[in-house]
């Protein structure tokens, strides 16, 4: 990940990007670490076993009474494993096992969460949530065993769980309540998986989705010279594979309609989406350099070699063009939902200074989207970057910023 941040930052200052100089009050950037009773919550794991959490701000007291109403929940990204001796390291650390887990979560690390004046998000109740699981957010093993390499692979048993805890403890079921059910990488990927199942357990509750990096085209291993073979498989077909080792959750109307045989594809965002029934608004990088350089084995280090190798201009553009090709095939022909894909070598880091589209930000566009309640045509909140000779690299993004 420091190389593909590196790789960004080269780029990104060399195209004109900005940063943030905003300063929230004094604590309003900080979430307090809540650990889940173990008796109430026997199956909320990390890896290792060690009971879950999640960071919860509640809304402040002097906001609104529909702030105070509303709930921002994202899920961590992380990556995943499928390997025993990726798995066995990962459970050592804080993306593995509670036991390291910091105390408060920093909330300006996440632009939707984060206390300041441009983000409308900014008084509603916050609660993050970490990723110790390794499966995407989407396993339901509650027992370990040798097939799970000693491991507990409990990621939507978290899910279940912090939604049950800001039930009984926040209210977040009350009649009229806002759920903005959100996530970043393989948080975004469990955002399409778990949404349909959260929005059901939640019926007198609004229930949006809105994935961050987690809606890809399909993945294809990179074939240029000097490519690297990724240690993790994303392609459609490993997921039969993955989702057997996690028991990982689907989503019911998609696995319903591929059958059992097929299912195991519902665990693809792309391929699950036309199913999915909670409208959600999409935000997605046209060329993520995270799933360029980490899940397709495009070769970029030594970065100034990679900036200047004209077969790695050209998987950017590959992917530009699969990934255009793909929104429009799904999320651009929906009247409900909405999109904001920028060209920019981006993964999870849309700020409130940039990407810029139409003169807004992801997070502006989210808030609009979400507020909107006329009759909607597909070409409504539809936020699309088109570069010029339909070529990606160097990105056309207006202020792409330097962290992906």
């Amino acid at each position: 990940f420091n190389l593909v941040m590196a790789f960004s930052v080269v780029v990104g200052a060399a195209l004109g990007s900005v940063g943030s100089a905003v300063v929230a009050p004094t604590g309003m950037n900080s979430a307090a670490l809540h650990m889940f009773d173990q008796a109430t919550y026997s199956t909320a794991r990390c890896l290792d076993g060690s009971p879950f959490g999640a960071y919860i701000r509640p809304s402040p007291l002097n906001a609104s009474v529909s702030s105070k109403s509303s709930f921002l929940v994202v899920l961590n990204g992380g990556g995943l494993c499928t390997h025993k001796s990726d798995c066995t390291s990962r459970a050592k650390t804080d993306l593995g096992t509670s036991t390291v887990w910091k105390p408060t979560f920093d909330l300006s690390t996440v632009a939707f969460m984060e206390y300041d004046a441009r983000n409308p998000f900014r008084d509603w109740n916050q609660i993050f949530v970490p990723y110790c699981t390794g499966d995407m957010h989407s396993g339901q093993r509650t027992t370990n065993s040798t097939e799970t390499f000693g491991l507990y692979f409990s990621g939507y048993n978290n899910v279940r769980a912090t939604v049950d805890y800001l039930t009984a403890n926040y209210g977040l079921n009350h009649t009229g309540n806002t759920l903005v059910w959100a996530g970043g990488s393989a948080g975004g990927v469990g955002v399409f998986s778990s949404v349909d199942r959260v929005a059901a357990s939640l019926p007198d509750v609004r229930v949006v989705g809105a994935p961050v990096g987690g809606f890809p085209p399909e993945v294809h291993w990179s074939t240029i010279h000097n490519a690297t073979a990724p240690e993790e498989d994303l392609r459609t077909p490993a997921f039969a594979v993955n989702n057997a080792l996690y028991d990982a959750v689907l989503p019911p109307t998609c696995a319903a309609a591929l059958g059992p045989d097929k299912a195991f594809m519902c665990g693809v965002p792309h391929l699950a989406y036309p199913y999915l029934k909670t409208p959600s608004f999409i935000m997605e990088s046209i060329t993520d350099v995270v799933v360029l350089c980490g899940f397709e084995g495009m070769p970029c280090k030594p970065i100034a070699k990679a900036l200047l190798n004209p077969e790695v201009w050209g998987e950017f553009t590959a992917y530009g063009r699969n990934a255009t090709k793909m929104f429009e095939a799904t999320a651009m022909k929906s009247a409900r939902d909405g999109l904001f894909a920028a060209s920019c070598l981006l993964h999870t880091g849309f700020t409130l200074d940039g990407p810029i589209i139409k003169g807004v930000n992801a997070i502006q566009a989210l808030w609009n989207w979400l507020h909107d309640n006329s009759t909607k045509t597909p070409t409504d909140h539809k936020f699309l970057d088109e570069c010029r000779d339909d070529k990606f690299f160097p990105p056309c993004g207006s202020h792409c910023p330097l962290t992906p």
